[in-house]
């Protein structure tokens, strides 16, 4: 009776731990994106930053450089009037090289309202750069 026991608790502790791996494995998969940070930093500007850490990154968004992405436009935005599209990565602000979104925000929260962000971005399948000047607007506006 105890073997009987041990086996279907063994049994019990083996589905607890599958259910626990393929729900962890299925918010993976199904969240669109891997397990790197895809905050909204340059949300205010009207696109979406993500940063590009790693090969696997990489791979994944199909990059060839490590960097900050961007990730979407909003087609409503000054960043689209200036012609920045998704996958185009973030060289430097004002001068200053941008390795991942934490620059980007420090540089960001350095600048006062009212002035002007000139902004540096890579076109990798073009080889194109494009700067465009952003204003530096309050959180409130």
């Amino acid at each position: 009776m105890t073997e009987t026991k041990r086996t279907k608790n063994a049994v019990i502790l083996c589905v607890v731990m599958l259910f626990f791996c393929l729900g962890t494995l299925a918010v993976y998969l199904f969240s669109g994106l891997p397990a790197f940070d895809d905050s909204d930093v340059g949300d205010g500007l009207g696109m979406v930053l993500i940063d590009i850490p790693d090969e696997e990154a990489a791979a994944f968004y199909h990059v060839s450089q490590f960097g900050v992405y961007v990730l979407s436009v909003d087609e409503n935005s000054h960043a689209y009037e200036h012609g920045i599209r998704s996958g185009d990565r973030m060289a430097s602000v004002n001068g200053v090289p941008i390795m991942n979104t934490a620059d980007f925000s420090s540089v960001q929260d350095g600048i006062n309202v009212g002035q002007m962000m000139e902004i540096t971005f890579h076109r990798d399948a073009e080889n194109d750069t494009l700067t465009a000047a952003f204003r530096q607007e309050s959180a409130a506006e």
